[in-house]
Formats: C-alpha cells, structure tokens, sequence
C-alpha cells in the first residue's frame, strides 16, 4: 500500500489499436487521488512506474497553495472562515473557535506516453467541512489547542484528452485531528513563538473504494515586530517563521515513468503581515496574510502557499 489515498476517486480508460499494434495505452485515473495509470509494452519491458497520483491529504494541509511533481500540478484554494467565542470568565478565558473551510482544488496531469502521445487531465473539486479548535491557556505565556474538523469533497468538473476517456469521482468524506501548543514571550518591541503539534488526518469514499490516512509532527519558531506606521487607527505588524514537519510514516509522491518520490522531513520559512493588537475586521479575527515556501530535505519537492499567519 503506502499511497496516500486521499479525496479524488477518477477513472480514465482509454484503449488505442495501431494498425502495426505496437502500444496498448490504458489511461486510468483511480482512488480520490487522481492517479494516471499508464500501462504500455515499452513501460513493461522497462520497469516504468506508470501511475501517477494526487496526494490530496498533503495537498489539502497547504490550505491555498500547491505542488509539482512528476508531470502533475496540485492547486489547493481555501477560505477559513471562523469565528471565536470565549466559553468561561475569567482572567484568561478559554477560547472556541468554529471553523467552516471551504477548499476548491484543480488538478492538471499533463505528459507524454512513451509512444508520443500527449497526455493531460483536468479535474476540479469543492469541498465543505466544520471543525472546531478550543484553545485552553495552560499560563500566561502558554496554551494548548485540540481541534478537529469534518467536511465532505465531491468532484464538479473533468476534462481528459485524448477524447473517449472517462471520469469517475465518489462522494467521500473527511477528518483532520491534532492537538497544537504555542508557547509565546514579549522582549521589548518584538514577540517570539515556539510552536508544536501532532496531527492525524484521514479520509475514505462512502462507496468504499478507497481510504488513507497520515500524521505527522510539527515544530515551528516565530518572530513578530510592529512596522513603523499606523493604517488608520491600526498599527501593522510582521512576522517571520520556520517550521519542521516530520512524517511519522514517509508521505509518497509518484512520478510518471520515475520512481516514486517519498519524503520523511519538510521545512517551512514563511512571513504573514498583519496587526500588532488582535483587532477584528468584519468577520475576521486577528486577520493576517502572507507567502510560505516548502521544501524537503533531498530538494525535490517544493511547494507554496499562501499562509494567514504563524499556524499554531
């Protein structure tokens, strides 16, 4: 097994007869991870990893980023919407926070058989889940945050070539759970962090054609500053961090005609911008933005994503 088998289940199945027969090509895209499978007599003969997969549970961690690898790029699109009641009085209230993300994801695979044929698929999917994280100040300088969320995904749209292919995509369902803590102290102007976190996440088709399920542990360290003007009656601030991500189980990645790519280690460096005093803007609490870059540790995986601020 080892395959993350995450959201997308797509079937593509196309049968070409040469005049000569020298290629049979079978184009199947299987599981809710998009994957391209091609068998040909050359790949055969040759030993080609033929299957080329969307790992959709990585994908989706990015929140509003994506990844390249193996002939295949991976957009993610999330908007977080939440919203944050405190539940007790006192003098450090605990913090609920409701979390309704709505994710939208494109999909694209384009490549070339070993024949010369030019492959490509498009595949887009919405996705809708709620979840809940409770923040729980352990002191002043320390809180914990358990959260988990729920949603469902659904495929909306495909597009194949060469034409006669098909798409095929189950209704499935998911789940993310974990426990966060951030330790955070103030030193004249500037605000340092110390994050970590062990996550789970996990998802299966209702038909049960497929399931996956990875974790994962997370450290990070953040620096924060106030900028030296004010927007209003607001003073922004920003910041910078890193985080490591070790995979308690290697995170796969296939490649077209290459072998599989699998990492245990990622590394994060990230910025976001936003205000020095926790402020709410509309229906957003505490709002930030920013860009982070993603790597591993052989340099074979990149990717980036669009972060709203330090993630713990």
């Amino acid at each position: 097994m080892g395959l993350m088998r995450p959201l997308i289940c797509s079937r593509l199945l196309q049968t070409y007869n040469y005049n000569i027969s020298k290629y049979l090509l079978i184009f199947l895209l299987l599981s809710p991870l998009l994957p391209v499978a091609v068998n040909t007599s050359w790949a055969q003969n040759n030993n080609k990893n033929t299957e080329v997969t969307v790992n959709y549970a990585y994908a989706a961690q990015l929140g509003f980023g994506g990844y390249d690898v193996g002939g295949l790029s991976v957009n993610i699109y999330t908007l977080p919407f939440n919203w944050t009641f405190p539940i007790c009085v006192t003098e450090r209230p605990w913090q609920l926070k409701v979390k309704l993300p709505v994710r939208y994801g494109h999909f694209n695979f384009d490549e070339r058989a070993p024949d010369g044929t030019k492959l490509s698929a498009d595949l887009d999917v919405f996705s809708v889940g709620a979840g809940l994280e409770l923040e729980v100040p352990v002191t002043s300088h320390w809180s914990l945050k358990p959260f988990g969320t729920f949603g469902f995904i659904e495929q909306i749209y495909s597009d194949v070539s060469p034409a006669g292919l098909e798409a095929d995509f189950p209704f499935s369902y998911y789940y993310t759970t974990g426990l966060r803590s951030l330790v955070q102290y103030d030193w004249r102007s500037f605000t340092f962090g110390l994050g970590n976190g062990l996550i789970y996440a996990a998802n299966a088709a209702f038909d049960g054609s497929g399931s996956e399920s990875y974790s994962a542990f997370e450290a990070g360290v953040d620096a924060r500053h106030p900028l030296w003007f004010n927007i209003g009656r607001y003073q922004p601030d920003a910041n910078v961090f890193f985080i490591y991500y070790h995979f308690l189980s290697p995170v796969r990645f296939t490649r077209f005609l290459e072998e599989p790519l699998e990492i245990n280690d990622q590394f994060e460096f990230g910025f976001s911008l936003g205000f020095a005093m926790p402020s709410k803007i509309w229906i957003f609490d505490d709002p930030r933005i920013g860009a982070s870059y993603l790597f591993d540790s052989e340099g074979e995986l990149n990717a980036f994503r669009i972060n709203f601020g330090f993630p713990f």
